[in-house]
């Protein structure tokens, strides 16, 4: 059975980009805009992998977060974002992310991250 990736990301070129190099790995991805669509998707079905983007409109990632750690403590989340100090990595590890990948995403650097959430390394 194909693995199961949420992107959450309110950029469609960050999307397209996710979902290009995911889509080799044989997973099935859907998009979030929003922590809210995010949240809607996990009650629906609970992912494999949540790929999440902090900054994005209607419910940040990180308000998300809280709810996800709440009633799935064990959902691996992967956070996206274009700040890359120290102390957004530092944050994003504090209120749970299990990893962390700064922008521009590099391809090499994606997949070094996801496939041992996804049991392919």
């Amino acid at each position: 059975m194909r693995k199961l990736i949420y992107i959450a990301e309110d950029d469609m070129v960050s999307f397209y980009f996710l979902e290009e190099v995911l889509t080799p790995l044989k997973v099935k991805i859907k998009q979030a805009k929003n922590g809210e669509e995010l949240l809607q998707l996990i009650h629906e079905k609970v992912p494999d992998l949540v790929l999440l983007d902090l900054r994005m409109p209607v419910m940040s990632g990180l308000d998300a977060l809280a709810v996800i750690r709440k009633n799935h403590p064990g959902l691996p989340v992967v956070a996206q974002t274009a700040y890359a100090m120290t102390e957004e990595r530092e944050r994003c590890f504090q209120c749970g992310c299990n990893d962390y990948i700064s922008k521009p995403i590099r391809k090499t650097a994606l997949l070094k991250i996801v496939e041992p959430y996804l049991g392919l390394s």
